[in-house]
């Protein structure tokens, strides 16, 4: 449980930064 917590966390992360990527990629 421990470790598919710990992938989902990774997963979430990336998929903010993403989102961030995608905000900034916009912005220009």
């Amino acid at each position: 449980v421990h470790y598919l917590r710990h992938l989902n966390s990774l997963y979430h992360e990336d998929y903010i930064n993403s989102l961030d990527n995608l905000r900034r990629y916009f912005d220009y």
